[in-house]
């Protein structure tokens, strides 16, 4: 949902039914013995903390199985909306959540996941550390040593509609693999990662100097930390818009976009 709040939503180019739509189908939804996930976004364009509580307080009393919590994300190379509010005034809020969710029996298993039991769901975490398959547009995925991300929507309809499947590539290696490890640990609110490599494992103990952990646990200190490590992660995946410098064929994607069409040897098929 991102926010129950037309004046809100409105500024994101989507369209919503209401609270008492999206409380109906989490009805449905967990009537049938589906786990419920909702997301929900601070940062947003015209949401202050006032909007943003009130919708934490009305997606909290719905009850569903975990409450998502992402801040604003600002993408390298495309024409971004300013956010509402700074980082560090999202990652306060984000927290300010956790706390009124705890009070309703919500429980945080990761930076931005609160939910009633161990049973979680979250792509961003699992995607740090294990290789996956992504569907649809804009989607990632990894393998061995290679990454590969799906062109945004209307590229992926056109290739398609033209029975093509086309992707961005790039490549991974020990080192990246290490600090997904890495950013998997800080997402997760640990600070312990005996098994990282040496390099990753002396950073940690810098961390630990700092005060940002303890007893194998990130203290408060560390849980900004962990937001603003997280934020940087999901801001400099590989898709071409946001880092071209790690697509290897991103010169055919401009080629496409200059184009206006797909061609079947204008992009790498995945």
């Amino acid at each position: 949902m991102e926010s129950f709040a037309p004046s809100v939503i409105a500024n994101t180019g989507r369209r919503v039914k209401g609270a008492e739509h999206t409380e109906e189908m989490i009805k449905i939804s967990r009537s049938l013995g589906l786990f419920v996930n909702t997301d929900m976004m601070v940062g947003l364009p015209r949401q202050d903390a006032g909007i943003f509580m009130e919708d934490i307080n009305r997606i909290g009393s719905m009850l569903p199985d975990q409450v998502t919590i992402y801040p604003f994300m600002t993408l390298r190379g495309l024409r971004a909306t300013e956010p509402g509010m700074s980082p560090r005034e999202q990652f306060l809020l984000i927290e300010q959540a956790g706390k009124a969710l705890a009070q309703r029996g919500y429980e945080r298993k990761a930076v931005w996941t609160f939910a009633f039991s161990d049973d979680v769901y979250d792509s961003s975490r699992d995607e740090l550390t294990e290789d996956y398959a992504g569907f649809g547009p804009s989607a990632f995925s990894t393998y061995g040593t290679w990454k590969v991300v799906n062109p945004e929507l209307d590229a992926y309809v056109k290739s398609m509609g033209q029975g093509q499947r086309v992707g961005f590539v790039a490549s991974k290696g020990r080192a990246s693999d290490g600090w997904r490890r890495f950013a998997r640990m800080i997402y997760d609110l640990r600070l312990n990662g005996s098994d990282l490599p040496f390099g990753i494992r002396l950073f940690t103990g810098v961390l630990r100097l700092c005060g940002h952990g303890k007893r194998g646990m990130l203290t408060r200190k560390g849980v900004m930390f962990a937001h603003e490590i997280s934020k940087t992660v999901v801001e400099s995946l590989p898709f071409p818009l946001q880092n071209p410098g790690c697509v290897e064929n991103y010169d055919e994607y401009l080629s496409y976009k200059e184009d206006g069409e797909v061609k079947r040897d204008s992009m790498s098929e995945t």
